[in-house]
């Protein structure tokens, strides 16, 4: 059942009466379920609301099963991530997100901050970063999404530039390595937003 609900393929046989029919039905419905608790979800916080409140249950972050190309799987925790094929990329979403549009107009001196990290538990190359809605899973390939690569670039609009800000450092990442993203809505001088 957890592979099912991770988004595995499983292939199982076994005699009459044995539960096959249970294993493979009981995943649909939670699955289900889970897609119409996301339907009556509440709109998502605004930058300068609080993210919960004694009336409001805290959101809880985690890998969509749904919004995910079909080569990402996806544990039943909804906390690890793994690509299906090491050929090709996938990408995949969080099931909440973050209202910065308070923040993000320019006549507000609102600022807005949002910080995500990841640990690299295993080989491949990764780009973790941050993405509209209307951003492609292809994570930096559009104009609506920005992410940083395991090689060491910095990606968006399909420009692919190194990463320049540490100094002596090493800028790619792999296997073992925890992964901080930052992303920074602020006015600067002028009373433009700088993201």
């Amino acid at each position: 059942i957890s592979l099912i609900l991770g988004g595995c393929d499983v292939c199982a046989s076994s005699h009459t009466g044995s539960g096959k029919t249970a294993a493979f039905s009981l995943p649909i419905l939670q699955l289900c379920h889970e897609r119409k608790l996301q339907s009556q979800a509440p709109s998502l916080p605004t930058a300068t609301s609080p993210q919960s409140s004694p009336q409001t249950p805290p959101i809880k972050y985690e890998v969509s099963r749904t919004d995910r190309d079909r080569l990402i799987s996806v544990d039943a925790s909804g906390l690890r991530v793994q690509s299906r094929d090491v050929r090709q990329w996938a990408g995949c979403r969080c099931t909440a997100g973050v209202d910065l549009s308070q923040a993000i107009n320019n006549n507000s001196q609102t600022t807005a901050s949002i910080y995500y990290e990841v640990e690299i538990m295993d080989e491949g190359i990764v780009r973790l970063g941050f993405a509209t809605a209307d951003g492609s899973l292809n994570l930096g390939t559009d104009d609506f999404g920005w992410g940083y690569g395991a090689t060491g670039m910095l990606a968006h609009q399909k420009k692919f530039e190194p990463l320049s800000v540490l100094e002596g450092g090493n800028a790619s990442f792999g296997k073992g390595d925890v992964i901080g993203c930052l992303l920074d809505v602020y006015p600067d001088n002028n009373g433009e937003k700088k993201i």
